[in-house]
């Protein structure tokens, strides 16, 4: 009998192939492809809790992006320890609609049930995931076709790691997954107001519906000091000449590093 990782492939493998996708070099269960030579999009799969079912496993699948100015990209470690920039599948179900997503399908897409002794029912798992994936996460990646793209992609998904990094010591920080230096690649100067607006838009609904522990004024608050400490650490940069010039170094070096690291994957960069 085949293991999980295996049937994983091949299903994987199947169908995600017209997408340009391809299982990377190594034991990690990643499938991966380029946009341009800056973006990559991973798809990949991790064992989680199945609830109460007896006899029966579950994983559950998650998806992102990287871009080669982060510090590095890390595609021998396993997903779980890629959690801080993988998003699972109902996070992509959810951002469609972010006001008026179905709980219960939200959570079923959290977690694919299967027996473990049966092949057959292993395969069917992976193919409901796949449709699934084709159905909500792809649509969302297709869409990201550049830089500017991403960063929108990153403000909902994975919005604390976008933060203007800190230079200290005569250095940026070094956080594996964060994205900040990206605004300075994209030369971005946006005061942030309108996709804060939406945000609130978004937690008044959530929280009159019961769905956010939050409190509006709290909430209000909380966001609008993250907003303006974002400017300020992204603008520091800006305002010194030093530091941006060091920032522009710091990109390319991140970019000719990582590049390397992704044609060590088999990906053709």
């Amino acid at each position: 009998m085949k293991t999980l990782y295996s049937l994983f492939k091949q299903v994987f493998a199947n169908g995600l192939r017209e997408y340009g996708y391809i299982k990377i070099k190594g034991r990690q269960p990643y499938f991966a492809r380029m946009i341009g030579d800056e973006i990559v999009q991973v798809i990949t799969y991790e064992n989680v809790w199945c609830g109460d079912t007896r006899g029966y496993k579950a994983f559950g699948i998650s998806g992102g992006g990287a871009t080669v100015y982060r510090e590095t990209i890390n595609l021998n470690c396993s997903p779980r320890q890629n959690n801080e920039w993988l998003n699972d599948l109902s996070d992509f179900y959810v951002n469609k609609d972010p006001k008026n997503f179905d709980n219960d399908y939200r959570v079923s897409l959290m977690r694919f049930l299967y027996n473990p002794d049966d092949e057959e029912s292993i395969v069917n798992a992976f193919e409901e995931a796949l449709d699934k994936t084709k159905m909500l996460m792809l649509p969302v990646f297709d869409g990201i076709t550049n830089l500017y793209d991403f960063v929108e992609f990153y403000e909902v998904f994975q919005e604390s790691s976008l933060f203007a990094p800190d230079y200290v010591n005569g250095d940026f920080d070094k956080l594996p997954s964060a994205e900040g230096l990206l605004y300075i690649k994209t030369d971005n100067h946006d005061d942030f107001i309108e996709r804060y607006r939406e945000r609130l838009s978004i937690a008044k609904v959530l929280i009159e519906k019961g769905r956010s522990p939050w409190k509006y004024e709290d909430y209000v608050e909380t966001l609008e000091e993250g907003r303006i400490r974002r400017i300020k650490k992204r603008d520091a940069i800006y305002q010194n000449p030093e530091i941006y010039e060091k920032a522009q170094i710091e990109l390319q070096k991140r970019k000719e590093s990582n590049i390397k690291i992704l044609r060590s994957y088999g990906l053709e960069v």
